[in-house]
């Protein structure tokens, strides 16, 4: 059988309908897939607005087959972190993969591969070191496509509802109900932000990580977060500290550096979440989530989400 020939370009502005109808397709393909039917949106002309600069910046790619317009992919340049709210900057540019589209009858023949790769080649002639993307579980590109163009899998994004708590982790709760009894919660203040940043220092650590040489964005965002209330620590009957967790109100999407716009609805972000070396096995984890749950059933949030970082290791 001949190879498939594709042709990959940047888009013109003749094919923006194609690409928004692609974007539409997705969405709707996507909303199906990951049973979110009850979280839809009817109006997507958002994507057009913006449909215009992407082409103007070259940031959308065009698949064709003969004369034949097949798929699409649209990224981004963006300094934001890829992942999670309230993160900050990440350390450099990279590249966000926003949206990209094959068409039904063009599939499994090459163009994601394709199209990917142009990306990554733009991005070493602009010095662009990292390529982000998203992936729903049940929902493509398939990720074996995604490894073959040279993506590793870095962090999940988890939601769950607030109301589960209890029910999901009843067996837990039995197991450390005794020692509950002596510990308690309370707010960070100002004299746990060292404290606070070793913990994140070491959590990156963890996520096989190096930590940045400069901390200082790490405390700014620490002591805005102790301002709002939103760390909560941890302590036992002696008051000792055994580890905390950090979250912030949010209403954007998760993922993206903000390119998707607001969430479905209001959530919590939970930022991070440390354990003393000498406590982890204890339940403290377990403890400050369900805190953390109450908290957000007080401030009438339905649903917490958390990303779980370098999952291949």
């Amino acid at each position: 059988m001949a190879a498939t020939l594709i042709n990959v370009r940047h888009a013109e502005s003749g094919d923006i309908d194609f690409v928004h109808n692609c974007i539409t397709a997705q969405r709707e393909e996507t909303l199906l897939q990951v049973g979110a039917t009850g979280k839809r949106r009817h109006d997507w002309t958002h994507s057009r607005d913006g449909l215009k600069t992407g082409i103007e910046n070259e940031e959308i790619l065009i698949a064709e087959i003969g004369l034949e317009k097949a798929g699409f992919v649209w990224f981004r340049e963006t300094e934001e972190y890829p992942f999670g709210v309230g993160y900050g900057k990440w350390e450099g540019p990279l590249y966000w993969v926003q949206s990209g589209y094959t068409l039904p009858q063009f599939r499994r023949r090459g163009l994601a591969k394709a199209l990917h790769a142009k990306v990554e080649e733009i991005a070493r002639e602009k010095g662009i070191q990292y390529i982000w993307c998203n992936l729903f579980f049940n929902q493509g590109p398939d990720p074996a496509v995604l490894k073959q163009v040279g993506y590793t899998q870095q962090t999940i994004i988890n939601f769950q509802a607030t109301t589960d708590f209890t029910t999901k982790h009843e067996a837990t709760i039995q197991r450390y109900a005794d020692k509950w009894l002596g510990w308690s919660a309370r707010p960070a203040n100002m004299t746990d932000v060292d404290w606070i940043v070793r913990g994140i220092v070491d959590i990156y650590s963890v996520e096989q990580r190096p930590p940045r040489e400069d901390m200082s964005p790490e405390v700014e965002i620490v002591k805005d977060l102790i301002a709002k209330d939103d760390i909560i620590v941890a302590v036992d009957a002696e008051q000792n500290r055994l580890g905390y967790l950090a979250f912030t109100d949010a209403e954007e999407f998760p993922y993206g550096s903000g390119f998707y716009g607001k969430w479905f609805q209001k959530y919590i972000w939970a930022l991070y979440v440390w354990v003393d070396s000498n406590q982890r096995g204890t339940g403290v984890a377990s403890f400050l989530y369900g805190k953390l749950f109450e908290r957000a059933s007080a401030r009438g949030v339905s649903e917490i989400g958390l990303d779980v970082f370098n999952v291949n290791t």
